[in-house]
């Protein structure tokens, strides 16, 4: 975990081909607003531009709900799937 101000995000790297800050959210249960909500404040506490999401199924709400977020054109939301 990486301290995000009062919080603590899953996981915060750099992609190095590109200098890009990535924060990673990892969720062992069905995806929840609650962990869309930590990975959108993780990321803009780190200054992200690359949101990755992980989980082992992604529910219609919180999946629709990635698609109307507002994010800078720069970055990248990119949710996994778990196997």
């Amino acid at each position: 975990e990486v301290p995000v101000g009062p919080f603590s995000a899953d996981l915060v790297a750099k992609d190095v081909s590109s200098d890009r800050q990535v924060v990673i959210e990892n969720q062992l249960q069905p995806t929840d607003h609650t962990h869309l909500g930590q990975l959108l404040t993780y990321g803009a506490g780190t200054g992200a531009s690359v949101f990755v999401w992980v989980s082992p199924e992604f529910t219609s709400i919180p999946r629709r709900a990635m698609g109307v977020v507002s994010l800078p054109p720069s970055a990248r939301c990119a949710p996994g799937r778990l196997r």
